[in-house]
């Protein structure tokens, strides 16, 4: 969504100023069939992915395994200090 654009721009940006590379990430925000384009016909090492899991698997397929899926948010861990 438009939302989650603006948010990720913005903690790029906050990357960027803490010293991050600005080659070493991408943000790519648009329709499926650009970003499928985008992914599949460009030297992508890998790309990282939220979103329905069909698209997704389309994806993974298409890339040979270059996509990490997302859970979306919907299976948080808490990890507390006695983790260890």
């Amino acid at each position: 969504s438009e939302q989650v654009s603006i948010v990720m721009e913005q903690f790029l940006r906050l990357l960027h100023h803490c010293g991050m590379d600005e080659g070493d990430v991408d943000f790519l925000n648009c329709r499926g069939p650009v970003a499928q384009a985008v992914i599949t016909q460009t030297p992508v090492r890998l790309t990282q992915f939220t979103g329905s899991s069909k698209v997704g698997e389309l994806l993974a397929e298409a890339t040979k395994g270059k996509v990490r899926l997302e859970d979306a948010g919907f299976d948080w861990k808490i990890i507390g200090p006695d983790v260890g």
